[in-house]
């Protein structure tokens, strides 16, 4: 399988081996310029390593958000492309259940954060077998707080830590583990093989109004 991520300030391409749960190869660029310039050449270096298993691909992961509207666009893109030449499909998956994947198993809850600004954060909560408990929303730091599972909880993500702090003061038992920058591609694979994350290939927008996802067009 290939993982792409493009949603956040690091771009991370994977080839990941499905059945030994295992990256084969991942290259991992932080933005110096944009997605469209640093992608490619992600891409060309995981493809130079790995060229004579290219028939081997059976699918294509790619995030669709939330995150950078601009940099998912164009991971989306650059995964239907890829996956038209090739002829395999092609599957999105949210960025909250990528920064979950790495603790599934841990017997613990986690609860998925990333900034948005203005005291604001998206918020989504997982089961320890990676099943979402609650919907993806917009919540303030009070509000996601409360949100969290009544027990100890994973936070992971990119406003895991500010929450952390303030979900430790108010007495929640939580504990900060994970990447805080982006999920890594060999990330977004591993969460495809959770039931339900898969999602189709389109960019996973928010209407912040009235608390509903919508997919937009690419």
């Amino acid at each position: 399988m290939l993982g792409i991520e493009t949603a956040f300030s690091t771009v991370s391409v994977c080839l990941f081996d499905k059945r030994a749960d295992h990256p084969l190869e991942l290259q991992e660029l932080s933005l110096v310029k944009g997605h469209a310039e640093v992608l490619p050449v992600c891409l060309a270096k995981t493809i130079a390593v790995i060229r004579e298993q290219l028939v081997d691909l059976s699918e294509i992961c790619v995030s669709v958000g939330p995150g950078s509207f601009t940099g998912t666009r164009i991971g989306i893109s650059a995964a239907k492309a890829l996956g038209a030449v090739l002829k395999i499909p092609v599957h999105g998956v949210s960025t909250t259940a990528a920064f979950a994947a790495p603790h599934i198993g841990s017997g613990l809850p986690i609860a998925s954060v990333i900034d948005v600004g203005n005291g604001k954060v998206y918020q989504e909560c997982f089961d320890p077998c990676g099943a979402s408990i609650s919907k993806l929303k917009i919540f303030d730091f009070a509000e996601a707080i409360r949100n969290l599972p009544s027990r100890e909880v994973i936070l992971t993500g990119t406003g895991a830590e500010f929450l952390v702090r303030e979900a430790t003061i108010r007495g929640a038992n939580v504990r900060l583990e994970g990447r805080s920058d982006s999920p890594g591609a060999d990330q977004i694979v591993r969460a495809s093989t959770f039931e339900k994350n898969e999602l189709p290939p389109r960019p996973l927008y928010f209407n912040t109004r009235y608390q509903v996802s919508v997919e937009g067009p690419i």
